[in-house]
């Protein structure tokens, strides 16, 4: 047998592989031309001493240029030869503006069957607020599925879609986009459109009208000022909206009738003034709603009456002073309120009323005095209760007996002097933090023995920054890995009575 031959055959074979697995064949570049690398990826850096361009492959599938040149940022196409790169399917231009649009990019590259293109800080870099994206300039790209333009402060064309019609996705971030027109005509079926991060101060009635299979819509921080009854029309598939961080001030009764397969929704950090009683009466299926940080904000009862899906519910910092009895209605399937950062000196009886599943309340950072003995009656699988940053002087016996599922109770930064000794019995195996500190805890008189009674059952003990003068005998069967009773007045050589 030859070996010799086999040898030289399979090497053969081998280079002729690796050769197939190639997109590019660096022996076209000219010396002085580009510097041709095989690493990870396919790398390209034209002209290699000084390189203006750097151009990545990988997979055949994934092309990136980027343009090095500050000062021109224009894209140089004869700085490196034509290319033939026919299988790539998502392409990224990063600091480069194409002068002649990128329909001759895709030329150059060879590029024939487009699905993704991400276009970012693309811009001339003088008189870029003069230059218009239109559909000439991105030229025919009729299999493109995902456009993502970002970091490019330019305009665009009415048109500039048009020949997108296959288009699933749409993101335009950062690129002072202020006004919407009938851009999405176009892209009927558009499925995600993210508008985040642009200067967006008008939703004009109708104009997402099209786009009847858009389930995610994102206007996270833009300017918008308000939305009417005819805002979202045609959007019967939107299960995501995001309109946190704007400046709504205004929300229309019938604002999200238009959307019946509502799913999550954030209102958060906006100016909104009233929220309506029904103005989720079209919105069955929610299941999370975050309305947090509209200060002054002022909330009618019941407004979320009946959304048996409803999850989570956020309500902190909005100087909430009173929070109507009715608020959570019917909504049996909530495992999550936030109510943080708010002015609540008191709170209605039944506001938890039947919220069986409920698993993590927030009520930290009011101004919380007194809290009826059945205020968590209905709460038996209550996990995580948060009361810290409150004002509370004294807890009943009967406030946490129904506590039977719950892990963690965080009381710190109170006023709590007194405290009943059965007011920790019912809490179970599974609990594991306790949380006193900061409070005005003194056990001159009274012995806290009732505390530390619970301390198997706890794993953290929080007691520091009170006013404690001894502690009784611990218990032998411990499960504490933290008990914290630092800045105290414990003496040690003061015995219990």
């Amino acid at each position: 047998m030859n070996f010799g031959a086999s040898t030289f055959t399979l090497l053969v074979l081998l280079v002729a592989s690796i050769a197939q697995t190639l997109s590019i064949d660096c022996s076209i570049f000219g010396r002085n031309m580009c510097l041709c690398q095989h690493l990870e990826t396919e790398l390209l850096q034209c002209p290699p001493a000084e390189p203006k361009i750097i151009i990545s492959i990988s997979d055949k599938q994934h092309i990136t240029v980027q343009c090095q040149d500050e000062v021109t940022p224009n894209l140089d196409l004869d700085l490196f030869p034509d290319l033939n790169i026919t299988q790539c399917q998502q392409f990224k231009l990063e600091y480069c503006y194409p002068e002649n649009g990128f329909d001759g990019v895709r030329k150059k590259f060879g590029v024939q069957n487009l699905t993704v293109l991400e276009l970012e800080s693309m811009a001339p870099k003088e008189n870029s607020a003069s230059f218009s994206l239109t559909k000439d300039f991105l030229g025919n790209l009729s299999s493109l599925e995902s456009l993502r333009i970002s970091y490019s402060p330019i305009s665009f064309a009415p048109d500039f879609l048009a020949n997108f019609p296959n288009l699933l996705a749409l993101v335009i971030y950062k690129s002072e986009i202020s006004q919407l027109h009938r851009h999405f005509d176009y892209v009927p079926k558009l499925t995600l459109l993210d508008l985040a991060s642009n200067q967006i101060s008008a939703l004009p009635d109708g104009v997402f009208r099209s786009l009847t299979n858009l389930s995610r819509l994102q206007l996270f921080s833009n300017n918008i000022s308000s939305i009417s009854r005819r805002t979202f029309e045609g959007l019967e598939n939107v299960k995501l909206l995001e309109l946190s961080l704007n400046h709504i001030s205004q929300v229309a009764e019938d604002s999200f009738a238009d959307l019946p397969l509502l799913v999550n929704l954030s209102l958060r950090g906006n100016r909104i003034q009233t929220i309506e009683s029904n103005i989720f009466a079209h919105n069955s299926l929610l299941e999370n709603v975050r309305l947090g940080s509209n200060p002054g904000m002022i909330f009618q009862d019941r407004v979320f009456e009946n959304l048996t899906k409803l999850l989570t519910v956020e309500l902190n910092s909005n100087r909430f002073q009173t929070l109507p009895e009715g608020t959570f209605t019917n909504c049996r399937a909530l495992k999550d309120i936030n109510l943080s950062s708010n002015l609540l000196s008191s709170l209605p009886e039944g506001v938890f009323c039947n919220l069986r599943y409920l698993k993590r309340l927030n009520l930290s950072f009011n101004t919380l005095r007194l809290l009826p003995d059945t205020l968590f009656a209905s709460l038996e699988c209550l996990e995580e209760l948060e009361l810290s940053h409150n004002q509370l002087s004294a807890i009943s016996r009967q406030l946490f007996k129904p506590l039977h599922a719950l892990k963690q109770l965080h009381l710190s930064h109170n006023q709590l002097s007194i405290i009943d000794k059965n007011v920790f019995s019912s809490l179970q195996s599974q609990f594991t933090v306790l949380d006193l500190s900061f409070n005005n805890w003194n056990n001159s008189y009274d012995v806290p023995v009732n505390i530390f009674q619970v301390t198997p059952l706890a794993e953290q003990l929080l007691l520091s920054h009170n006013q404690l003068r001894w502690i009784p005998d611990l218990p032998s069967a411990l499960k504490l890995r933290r008990l914290d009773l630092s800045y105290n007045n414990i003496d040690a050589g003061l015995c219990p009575p």
